[in-house]
């Protein structure tokens, strides 16, 4: 969900997105600007299933071949293997911005030495609590629309606003 949510936000901002994934099997999708291109990702998305024998660190690499100068990278995931987190310093010399989503459960807080070294690197990180309960709506609210929105700062908060003046 947090995937998808991402390249819809980005796709609304008019932002070319694709997606790399692995995991039982290999999904690029190029970087494109268009609702056809959400739905490929969506669709990818929903087909993806966290398996796989290839590290983190070796996809980076083989993303560092494939994305033009001048691309932003977000990494979405729960290693904390340092790995990886040196490979993203390739990829930040070849011109590459990168972030990272880091998932967590509850209190499983990454090492300090993570935060440190993607810190160092200039790569901006995001902690994200797979277990955190969305939250209630109100009662008096329930029947109205809602807009959700995710907002990334020092971790991800997810927001959930009544809209008032008609609902559906």
């Amino acid at each position: 969900i947090l995937t998808a949510s991402l390249a819809f936000h980005l796709l609304e901002a008019n932002r070319r997105v694709g997606l790399l994934a692995y995991g039982r099997e290999q999904c690029l999708l190029r970087p494109a600007v268009s609702r056809e291109n959400l739905w490929r990702i969506l669709r990818a998305l929903a087909m993806a299933y966290p398996a796989g024998e290839q590290p983190l660190a070796q996809v980076l690499l083989e993303a560092n071949r494939m994305l033009p100068a001048g691309s932003t990278l977000v990494v979405v995931t729960p290693s904390v293997d340092q790995d990886w987190i040196s490979a993203l310093a390739s990829l930040q010399r070849r011109g590459t911005a990168v972030h990272a989503l880091l998932l967590m459960s509850g209190d499983d807080r990454p090492a300090a030495n993570v935060q440190s070294t993607l810190a160092r690197l200039g790569v901006g990180v995001n902690f994200v609590d797979v277990l955190a309960p969305l939250p209630e709506r109100p009662a008096a609210a329930r029947l109205g629309r809602w807009e959700s929105r995710i907002l990334l700062r020092k971790g991800a908060t997810a927001i959930d606003t009544a809209v008032t003046g008609g609902g559906r």
